[in-house]
């Protein structure tokens, strides 16, 4: 083939590609059936194999957003091309193709297994930025396939490599944030923080609106699922002003929903109320069903709290109706309006548990219980079937509530999509500049790759995300400095310690794996509260829970904090049993205040630890309590005996203990 029709068809293909590049993204779709349409008919024409094995990886790439089938097929194609002609890079980049593709296909473990091959090459080579790409994918698969521990383990792969290098920055934005949608999924809401404001600053740095916007929008998300209103307002506002600024009113319209929330919470109905309806001006726009059912579902939740509010909030005659049945009725035809789309329109029923549980309040409000009982069987037979089909999962179920943060989650692999694309149709144009010109022979990305691809150091330590998920603070930060921690002696902290009542029995009525989800739901809970009172949880033991306040850092307050603690995993427990019955325990609590030393224990697999007379001692207050209530010692009673009604006991006799002084705080 001569270098003219060479040149002529270069010049085809370039320009098809240009203008994939500036195409509106309302139009991606149809122009990459096009742009697919145009490669495929050119691959008919080409007889050299380095423009074969170019236009099959593009086409691999293009069919991912229009037919998998046919992008598992060139994907095979592109490794077989590769095979062929004996390019290591290339067979590499091929299983990355096909295992990017059986991800989208949620055939996880196959694209695992492509990635692992595409691994083994890098590792064979030393090629340390190619190791990167494939830990990576797989972060983004185990991910995807909620296995989060692991996708984090990957991610942070990555991150050792990437952040050896400057150049790498925007790389890092994209990385730092899907590490802290990770956290996000596993409700490590503090660790999400960190990164997220970690992508924010180089964000900022790098001058990208977009990532900027987006990352305060997580920003606020976080702290509005903390009901840190204040926090959750400022970002959630920032986010919608630089999203006005870029023009993206999809996104925008989701910061109104967060403004909306934090109005919500904070009472100012009105508000909240302006927010959602202006959101749904934009959704309405659109025509997509199911965004548009969610407004419809906000607007009536707005409508619930008006009707159900008990603190004499003064209602606006011009926005709501003038008394709660009106109001009701209002937020009935909203949530029922929502549920035709998604029963109707969209055949879809995982949604239906907050609508159904929210049109039970209605119903009851209105004066029609037996329409609300029917609602409320509605939503925990739905309530039951999403527990059921989350058995199989390796990690903890996502929650349910975290629409804008999932919708997020949404925007981002859309935006990973596009970037892959783009990334692909660039190695194109190189590749046939390079082929052309005939003065290299790898993409320019290679070239860049062998470059910077110099004697890398040893992947960085990771353990100080590990150590701060298994470690307080201050103990960590001792660990790493003098690669110990010394065991200390902390002469007054109160300890609290819980357990189930009648457990073996509770496992009999439940499968294996309904015992496991009402275990994690309640420790869950009960770390939440305990967080709000500075209490540092130790362990569980079974179905035991330890805690303690006063340590690592002392706190004057702890046995105030603990007994408030209690109260809340009792108030907690007790609702638990009124809505689901026998599917959850009944708890009795003890708690002891005294001396305790703390420490490491462990080489391998580090825990936090405390010992003494006075854990003994709480874990005795906790077997003579009774179901319901909180049995505390006559050290802790001291100190709390002005702030709660306690009620005495008498002397109990107790195991090993002898005859102590036990009182119940009062209800």
């Amino acid at each position: 083939m001569s270098n003219l029709i060479l040149m002529k068809r270069f010049f085809v293909v370039l320009s098809l590609l240009f203008c994939c590049f500036f195409f509106e993204a309302s139009a991606e779709q149809n122009k990459g059936r096009v742009y697919a349409d145009s490669v495929l008919n050119e691959l008919g024409k080409v007889e050299g194999d380095t423009l074969k094995l170019l236009l099959y990886e593009t086409l691999a790439g293009e069919f991912n957003d229009l037919n998998m089938d046919s992008a598992l097929l060139f994907g095979q194609l592109y490794l077989q091309q590769a095979q062929k002609m004996k390019w290591v890079d290339f067979t590499a980049y091929a299983y990355q193709s096909i295992g990017f593709t059986n991800a989208l296909l949620t055939m996880y473990d196959t694209a695992l297994a492509y990635y692992n091959k595409a691994y083994k090459i890098y590792k064979q080579k030393g090629d340390s930025l190619g190791l990167a790409d494939v830990y990576l994918n797989m972060s983004r698969t185990y991910a995807a396939d909620n296995q989060l521990s692991k996708g984090l383990l990957y991610a942070f792969k990555t991150l050792s490599i990437y952040e050896q290098y400057d150049e790498l920055a925007p790389n890092l934005i994209s990385i730092y944030t899907e590490v802290a949608d990770m956290y996000s999924g596993a409700d490590e809401e503090d660790k999400a923080m960190i990164y997220y404001r970690k992508a924010l600053v180089l964000s900022e740095k790098e001058a990208d609106d977009y990532e900027a916007a987006y990352l305060l929008l997580s920003l606020g998300s976080q702290y509005l699922k903390l009901e840190k209103v204040d926090s959750a307002l400022y970002y959630s506002e920032k986010a919608k002003l630089l999203f006005e600024k870029i023009n993206n009113d999809f996104n925008r319209a989701y910061a109104l929903d967060n403004i909306a929330e934090v109005y919500l919470l904070k009472g100012m109905y009105k508000e909240a109320l302006a927010n959602f309806e202006e959101s749904g001006v934009f959704f309405r726009s659109t025509n997509d069903r199911a965004v548009i059912a969610v407004n419809l579902y906000n607007i009536g939740k707005v409508y619930l709290h008006v009707a159900e509010d008990t603190t004499g909030y003064p209602i606006d005659a011009k926005v709501f109706a003038k008394n709660r049945r009106g109001n009701y009725t209002v937020a009935i035809k909203k949530l029922e309006q929502a549920k035709d789309i998604y029963t109707k329109e969209l055949n879809r029923t995982l949604e239906l548990v907050d609508i159904n549980k929210l049109l039970s309040v209605a119903y009851e409000g209105i004066g029609m219980p037996s329409r609300a009982l029917s609602l409320y069987k509605e939503y925990l037979v739905i309530d039951d079937s999403i527990k059921k089909q989350n058995e199989s999962k390796k990690v903890a179920e996502l929650d349910a509530q975290r629409k804008l943060s999932l919708k997020d989650k949404e925007l981002e692999l859309q935006r990973l999509l596009i970037v892959k694309k783009r990334n692909e149709r660039g190695f194109l144009v190189g590749g046939i500049l390079l082929l052309l010109g005939g003065l290299l022979i790898v993409f320019k990305s290679y070239r860049e790759r062998g470059k910077i691809n110099k004697q890398l150091a040893i992947e960085k330590n990771k353990s100080e995300e590990l150590l701060l998920n298994i470690l307080p603070e201050e103990v960590a930060s001792e660990l790493k400095e003098k690669g110990s921690a010394d065991a200390m002696y902390f002469d007054e902290v109160t300890v609290l310690f819980t357990d189930f009542v009648n457990f073996t029995e509770a496992g009999e009525r439940m499968t294996s794996q309904e015992l496991v989800d009402e275990l994690h739901a309640c420790f869950k809970a009960f770390d939440e509260i305990a967080e709000k009172y500075d209490i540092e949880k130790i362990k569980t033991i079974g179905d035991a829970y330890l805690a303690v306040c006063g340590l690592p850092t002392a706190n004057k307050l702890h046995a105030e904090n603990i007994v408030k603690t209690a109260q809340e995993i009792r108030d907690f427990m007790l609702k638990r049993r009124s809505e689901i019955g026998n599917k959850t325990f009944e708890i009795r609590i003890g708690v002891h205040t005294g001396e305790v030393v703390a420490g490491i224990v462990g080489v391998k697999k580090f825990a936090y630890d405390i010992w003494g007379d006075t854990v003994n001692t709480a874990a005795r207050m906790e077997h003579y309590s009774e179901p319901g209530k909180i049995n505390i010692s006559q050290s802790t009673y001291e100190l709390v005996r002005d702030k709660f009604a306690c009620l005495y006991r008498g002397e109990l006799e107790a195991k090993h203990k002898g005859k102590l002084k036990m009182y119940f705080v009062k209800d």
